[in-house]
C-alpha cells in the first residue's frame, strides 16, 4: 500500500533530524522479521497447485498496483482483498510469499517507487499475512501457527475468526505504516495513527470482507452469508468516517472563514490566513504573493525564511512553478523541486542545497482571476499529499474572496485617506506664508502620510543656482552635494528636474541612479522625487527618504505627485510674498545697513559688514567691494564667489569700466556686454556703482544676479549705499590714522612708548604661558648731547632716524618688536630668543649703526650702549626685564659705550 504523509494538528516537522537506526530498523525490519519467520514456518508447508498459486500471484500484483485515494491523504491498495482469501484457501505461508511478491512488482517495480520504500512494504504485506494467518489458526484449531486450515467458517467459530483475521491484518499493516512515518520524518505516532487509522483500518477490513467473501462464494462454502455482516460493518465504518471527515472539514472551513472574516485589515488578514494554511500543511517556509494595483505581484507575507532570502528574485517566475500555476489556475505540487522541470535559475540562487524538496502552490482565485498566490514548502520529498493539497485549495478559494474584499476595502479607505489627507495638507500649506513654515509642514505631512523618514526642498532650475535647500534627516555637507547634483542635471534631483516627472528608486543602496555609498552611509532605501510644477516649467524638486525599502503604486506617486502641485502653488506664492515684503522694508533695511556701516570703524570690518548685509540681508546672491590701488582694484570683500582673483587692473571687466568713468552699470544681459568677464558662468546680469570719496573714484560695489532679477531700483539702491559707504569709509581711514598717530613716533615711524609696553606684556604672557624665551635689548646713543650741541637738534632728529633705520633693517619682521623708549633710547622686544642669541643681535645692529655713515655735515660716528635681559633668568615681569635691560645698558655705558652687556651672565 502507498504510504501517505499525514498532517497532524499541531505536530511541526524538523527536517534534517532523522534518527538513522530507527529508520533503518522501520525499514527493514518487517522485510528481515517476515524472512525470519518464513524460514522457520516454510518446512513441511502444504502448497496448492501451481495453477492456484499463479492465479493468486496475478491477482496480487494487480491488487497492489490500483490503489484507491483516501480521505485523510495518501492511499490504499487492493491488497487487503487478496491477500485475506489467499490466507484462508492457500494458508499463511503462501499467501504471505504471493503479497510480498504482489507488492514488490505491482507497487514497487511498476509504479517505479524508491528501493527503501518498496522493500518495507514487501516486509509489511508478508508479515501482515503471517500474523493474520497464526490468528486464523489460532481462532480455528486453538493454537497459534502457520499451517493451512479448511476455510468451514460455518458457525459463530468461523464468523469470530474472520473478524479477528481482518481485524489483525488492517492493524498490523496500519501500525507499520505509522511506524514507518514515525520514524522516517519525527513525527508522534499516536499523532500518526490518529489521523490514518480512521481511514486504514475500515478500508482494509472493507476489502478483505469483501474479497472473503467473492473468494469463498466461488470456492464454494456457505461462508458468504456469514460474511455480510462484516463487510455491512465496514462499509458503515467507511461512510461514518468518510461523514465525520466531512463535518471535520465543513467545521475548519467554517471556523477559519469566520476567522478571516472578522477582520478588516489586510496584513492582519493573511497573517490569520498564513496560521489556518501552517496549521494544515506543517510547512518549513510560507509565503504569499499578492497583485498589486499595478497588476504586478509582490510578496506581502513570509514566514520561515531566513532575513533577504527572496531579495532580488521577482515574485513571480513566469518558467517556474508560481509562473505555471497562475497561467493554469490551478494548484500545483510538487513531490521533489530538485528535480522538477519548473526549478529556474533564479529559484536555485534564491535556494541553494536541499532545503527545498517539497512543493506546493495553490493560486488566490476570485471570480477566476487570479489574486495571488499561498506557496509552502518543506525539506522532506513527496511530504504534501492530495488530501492537503485538496483542502488548502478549497480554503484558498473562499480566502481568496476575503482577501479581494480586504484589499477593496484598504483600497478604498487609502483613497479616502488620501484625498482627505490632500486637502488637509493643501489647507496647512496655503496657509503658510514663508518657505520654511511650508517646508515643515510638508515634512510633517510626508512622515504622517507616505512614512517618509527624510526628506528635502530644493528650489532651482537646471544650470541655475539652487536658491532654497530646505532638509530634514540629512546632514549639511550630503544636502549641499545633492542640490549641487540637481543643479548639474545629475543623480535623482537632476534627473526629475530633466524629465519633469516623479523618479522612484524602490533600493537605493543598489540602484546605480543613486548614489549608492550615500544611501548606505545615511541608511535610507527607497528614494521618490516629484518635480514641483508650475506654469509648465519646473522651480525644484521634493525628495523623500525611506529607511525600509517602501513599493510606491500608482496611487502613491499620484499622490505625492499631487501634494508636489500644490507645494510649487505655495512656494511661488511664498516667493512673491517675500519679494513684495522686501521691496517694502527696502528702506528700513537700507538704514539698518548704514547704522552698521556707520558704527564700523575698521575698514576691513566696514568692507565684510557690507558685503554680509548685501548677501544676506537683501539675498544677493554674488557681492563684490574693491578698492581702487595705482592702476589695480584690489578686491577686497566678496560673497558668493569661489576662486576670485585678488586684484583685476582697471581696464578689466564692467567694474573697471565703472572704475575709471565713476558712472554706474546697469547690465541687464551679461551676454550683451563686450566688457563683462565675470568669474562665474552662472552669471546673467550685473549691476556696478562707484564709491566716491573728495570727488575721487576709491572703489567700486558690484552686484551679478544667477536669475534675472535685477532692476534700476537695485542700481539706485547700491549707489545710495555707496553714498554711505564713502562717507563712513572716510571715518574709518581717519580713525585708523588716528590709532595709527597713538601708537607710532612721529620722528622714527616706530612704536612709542605705549605700543612698546603692550607688546612687552602680551609677548611675556605668551612666554610664561608656553614655556619659551623671550629677550630685550635697551639701546641709548653714546654722547647724543654732543650732536645737538654742536650741530643743533635737527641733526640730533637725524641721528635718532639714522639708529631707527639700521634697527629696522636688521630686525625680523613680523616677529620683533622694535620702539623709541624716549630721547636716544630704543628697544628691541625678541619673542623666541635666547640671551646668547640676542646678544649676538646686539652685537650686530652696534656694529651695523657705528657703520652707518653720517651726512657731510656731522663728522664720526655713531655709536651705541646696548643692554641685554633675558626671561626667566633675569626676571619674570615686565618691571624686572626691563629693569635688567636698564642696568645691563648702564654697566655698558659706564665702561666706555659702544658694546654689549649682558645681565647676569653666566
Amino acid at each position: 500500500m502507498k504510504i501517505p504523509l499525514p498532517s497532524a494538528p499541531g505536530v511541526a516537522l524538523r527536517p534534517g533530524q532523522v534518527r538513522p537506526i530507527t529508520a533503518w530498523l522501520v525499514t527493514w525490519g518487517p522485510v528481515l522479521l517476515a524472512a525470519a519467520l518464513l524460514a522457520v514456518a516454510a518446512p513441511g508447508v502444504f502448497l496448492p497447485s501451481w495453477e492456484l498459486l499463479a492465479i493468486f500471484l496475478l491477482l496480487s500484483i494487480a491488487a497492489e498496483h490500483f490503489q484507491i485515494p483516501l480521505a485523510s491523504g495518501g492511499s490504499q491498495t487492493f491488497g487487503p482483498a487478496v491477500a485475506l482469501p489467499a490466507i484462508v484457501i492457500l494458508g499463511p505461508v503462501p499467501a504471505a510469499v504471493i503479497g510480498a511478491l504482489g507488492a514488490a512488482i505491482g507497487n514497487g517495480v511498476l509504479r517505479r517507487r524508491a528501493l527503501d520504500r518498496a522493500f518495507f512494504e514487501t516486509g509489511q504485506c508478508a508479515l501482515a499475512a503471517l500474523l493474520a494467518g497464526a490468528t486464523w489458526n489460532l481462532y480455528l484449531r486453538h493454537a497459534p501457527g502457520f499451517d493451512r486450515v479448511s476455510p468451514d467458517l460455518a458457525g459463530h467459530a468461523g464468523l469470530a475468526a474472520t473478524a479477528a483475521v481482518l481485524a489483525v491484518y488492517a492493524l498490523a499493516t496500519t501500525v507499520q505504516a505509522g511506524l514507518f512515518l514515525a520514524a522516517i520524518f519525527e513525527m508522534p505516532l499516536g499523532a500518526v495513527l490518529l489521523i490514518g487509522a480512521l481511514w486504514r483500518i475500515p478500508t482494509a477490513a472493507a476489502l478483505g470482507a469483501s474479497g472473503l467473501s467473492i473468494a469463498i462464494a466461488i470456492w464454494g462454502g456457505e461462508a458468504p452469508v456469514l460474511l455480510v455482516p462484516l463487510v455491512i460493518a465496514s462499509l458503515i465504518a467507511l461512510l461514518f468516517t468518510s461523514h465525520r471527515q466531512d463535518l471535520r472539514e465543513a467545521a475548519a472551513l467554517h471556523e477559519a472563514l469566520t476567522d478571516l472574516l472578522a477582520t478588516h485589515d489586510l496584513d492582519d488578514l493573511l497573517s490569520r490566513l498564513a496560521d489556518k494554511v501552517a496549521r494544515l500543511t506543517k510547512p518549513d517556509m510560507l509565503w504569499i504573493t499578492l497583485r498589486n494595483s499595478d497588476d504586478a505581484y509582490e510578496i506581502a507575507l513570509e514566514r520561515g525564511l531566513p532575513p533577504g532570502q527572496l531579495h532580488g528574485v521577482p515574485a513571480i517566475l513566469p518558467n517556474g512553478a508560481s509562473g505555471w500555476t497562475l497561467a493554469h489556475r490551478r494548484p500545483l505540487r510538487i513531490a521533489d523541486y530538485q528535480r522538477d522541470a519548473h526549478r529556474t535559475a533564479e529559484s536555485r540562487a534564491a535556494f541553494p542545497g536541499d532545503r527545498v524538496r517539497a512543493v506546493l502552490i495553490v493560486p488566490l482565485l476570485a471570480g477566476g482571476d487570479p489574486v495571488g498566490l499561498i506557496t509552502v514548502t518543506k525539506p522532506i520529498p513527496g511530504f504534501f499529499t492530495a488530501y492537503q493539497e485538496h483542502v488548502v485549495s478549497t480554503f484558498a478559494a473562499q480566502a481568496a474572496l476575503v482577501v479581494n474584499n480586504a484589499r477593496l476595502y484598504t483600497k478604498s479607505q487609502e483613497d479616502l485617506t488620501r484625498v482627505e489627507a490632500l486637502k488637509a495638507i493643501s489647507e496647512r500649506i496655503n496657509s503658510q506664508k514663508d518657505l520654511q513654515a511650508v517646508f515643515d509642514t510638508i515634512a510633517d505631512w510626508t512622515r504622517e502620510v507616505l512614512k517618509a523618514d527624510r526628506c528635502g526642498l530644493y528650489l532651482g532650475a537646471l544650470d541655475k543656482e539652487i536658491t532654497h535647500i530646505f532638509a530634514r534627516g540629512l546632514g549639511d555637507d550630503d544636502v549641499r552635494n545633492i542640490a549641487a547634483e540637481m543643479q548639474s542635471g545629475i543623480g535623482l534631483t537632476g534627473l526629475t528636474l530633466r524629465l519633469g516627472e516623479p523618479v522612484i528608486v524602490a533600493d537605493a543602496q543598489t540602484d546605480g541612479r543613486s548614489n549608492t555609498e550615500r544611501a548606505r552611509r545615511l541608511g535610507y532605501r527607497t528614494i521618490a522625487t516629484f518635480p514641483l510644477v508650475y506654469r509648465s516649467g519646473v522651480i525644484g524638486v521634493l525628495a523623500l527618504y525611506h529607511d525600509a525599502v517602501r513599493p510606491y503604486g500608482s496611487s502613491e506617486t499620484a499622490l505625492g505627485g499631487a501634494v508636489a502641485n500644490q507645494v510649487a502653488i505655495a512656494v511661488q506664492n511664498a516667493r512673491l510674498l517675500e519679494e513684495a515684503e522686501r521691496k517694502a522694508h527696502q528702506l528700513g533695511l537700507l538704514n539698518r545697513t548704514f547704522t552698521r556701516v556707520a558704527s564700523t570703524l575698521r575698514p576691513s570690518e566696514l568692507f565684510d559688514t557690507l558685503v554680509d548685509e548685501l548677501h544676506t540681508t537683501l539675498n544677493y546672491p554674488l557681492v563684490l567691494i574693491g578698492l581702487i590701488d595705482g592702476d589695480q582694484i584690489q578686491l577686497t570683500a566678496s560673497r558668493g564667489y569661489t576662486g576670485l582673483a585678488a586684484a583685476v587692473p582697471v581696464t578689466s571687466g564692467v567694474i573697471g569700466r565703472v572704475a575709471r568713468t565713476g558712472g554706474a552699470a546697469l547690465v541687464a544681459d551679461v551676454r550683451h556686454d563686450p566688457d563683462f568677464n565675470g568669474w562665474d558662468p552662472r552669471v546673467t546680469q550685473q549691476a556696478c556703482v562707484p564709491i566716491i570719496s573728495h570727488d575721487k573714484v576709491v572703489g567700486i560695489i558690484n552686484i551679478e544676479g544667477i536669475e534675472t532679477k535685477l532692476t534700476s531700483a537695485d542700481l539706485d539702491l547700491l549707489t545710495t549705499l555707496a553714498g554711505y559707504v564713502s562717507i563712513a569709509l572716510e571715518k574709518a581711514q581717519l580713525y585708523e590714522r588716528t590709532q595709527v598717530l597713538a601708537t607710532t613716533d612721529g620722528l622714527t615711524g616706530l612704536l612709542n612708548y605705549r605700543a612698546f609696553w603692550q607688546a612687552l606684556e602680551r609677548e611675556l604672557e605668551r612666554s610664561m604661558r608656553y614655556g619659551v624665551p623671550l629677550s630685550l635689548i635697551m639701546i641709548e646713543i653714546d654722547q647724543f648731547k654732543r650732536f645737538n650741541d654742536t650741530y643743533g637738534h635737527l641733526r640730533g632728529d637725524e641721528v635718532i632716524r639714522l639708529v631707527a633705520r639700521v634697527l629696522q633693517q636688521e630686525h625680523r619682521t613680523q616677529i620683533d618688536t622694535i620702539a623709541r623708549y624716549g630721547g636716544d633710547e630704543f628697544m628691541i622686544l625678541l619673542p623666541h630668543t635666547a640671551k646668547t642669541a640676542a646678544a649676538e643681535i646686539a652685537e650686530r645692529v652696534r656694529r651695523a649703526v657705528r657703520a652707518a655713515p653720517l651726512s657731510a655735515a656731522m663728522a664720526g660716528s655713531v655709536t651705541l650702549s646696548l643692554g641685554v635681559a633675558a626671561y626667566p633668568e633675569d626676571g619674570k615681569s615686565t618691571e624686572a626685564l626691563i629693569e635688567g635691560a636698564d642696568r645691563s645698558m648702564y654697566r655698558a655705558k659706564t665702561s666706555g659705550g659702544n658694546s654689549v652687556a649682558v645681565a647676569n651672565p653666566s
